[in-house]
């Protein structure tokens, strides 16, 4: 118990003004007191009141920046205010934190790289969609899965279930692989579709498959409802005039790919079909 004289000798601040002062809620220092991080100087035991001096303040300032800056848990700030902590012992409390606190800061620079590359990518977005153009593509390595469904829905469907288990952050690409009636241009939906990623290790129900080098017709198309069909009827079109085959299968199960870089795959993705050769 402190004598009233000492506390008419000692600054004292209510619990609003503590709050008010470090910008932490009320409630926050209640729950501080409850679990025994910290005491009141003085308790008015008529009103009740909670008074407090700089020194219960500035505790209260050092589990805040324990918490807050090094993201610090409670038990381990409590172990770390224990007067009976070794400077060793209060070294590797802060080590542990340390590690951890750089292990949020690569974190969050992969996410800043991430976001910049994707608002980079959608502002450089084509200036037209269903339009076709022809490059020579290299031999690409993707690690794929089969996806059994019986409409384009479904498939597109199964494919962002699988991306969204697989964490939606890819450097490059994926692919769905769809096979494609080389007369009729029309998807074969009772084949099974291949769902790949260009950049995770082969494991549980996935499998390594080459994408041929070659000559390839390319449509963008806007994520829409028939931007996929559209742009299918570009490449059917196109290929039509410029009196065109489509390559047979050149992997397992199809030889026309829904290809999109996580970057731009918010706005548009990319249909590629093999030319195949004339000689």
């Amino acid at each position: 118990m402190h004598g009233a004289q000492e506390r008419e000798e000692t600054k004292l601040y209510l619990i609003g003004g503590v709050a008010e002062l470090l910008g932490i809620p009320m409630r926050t220092i209640h729950y501080y007191e409850k679990i025994g991080l910290i005491r009141p100087y003085f308790t008015d035991p008529e009103t009740r009141y909670r008074y407090y001096t700089i020194r219960e303040i500035y505790l209260l300032d050092k589990i805040r920046q324990l918490g807050k800056d090094s993201n610090m848990p409670l038990k381990q700030i409590s172990e770390y205010l224990d007067s009976k902590a070794s400077a060793a012992e209060l070294a590797n409390i802060l080590e542990t934190q340390l590690s951890e606190v750089e292990t949020k800061i690569e974190d969050l620079q992969d996410r800043k790289a991430f976001t910049k590359r994707k608002i980079n990518a959608l502002r450089n977005i084509p200036n037209e969609f269903n339009v076709v153009s022809v490059c020579d593509l290299p031999e690409r390595t993707i690690h794929v899965t089969d996806v059994k469904a019986e409409t384009t829905e479904q498939r597109f469907d199964a494919m962002l279930r699988i991306l969204t288990s697989h964490g939606h952050r890819f450097e490059a690409a994926y692919y769905m692989v769809d096979h494609l009636n080389r007369k009729s241009f029309e998807l074969d939906l009772k084949s099974s579709s291949l769902f790949g990623l260009n950049d995770i290790k082969s494991g549980e129900n996935f499998h390594t498959i080459t994408i041929p080098e070659g000559r390839y017709a390319k449509a963008d198309y806007k994520v829409m409802s028939d931007g996929r069909n559209s742009a299918l009827q570009s490449l059917k079109e196109y290929f039509e005039y410029e009196n065109l085959t489509p390559a047979k299968k050149i992997v397992t199960t199809g030889n026309i790919f829904n290809a999109a870089s996580v970057h731009i795959d918010d706005y548009y993705l990319t249909l590629e079909l093999r030319i195949e050769s004339r000689t």
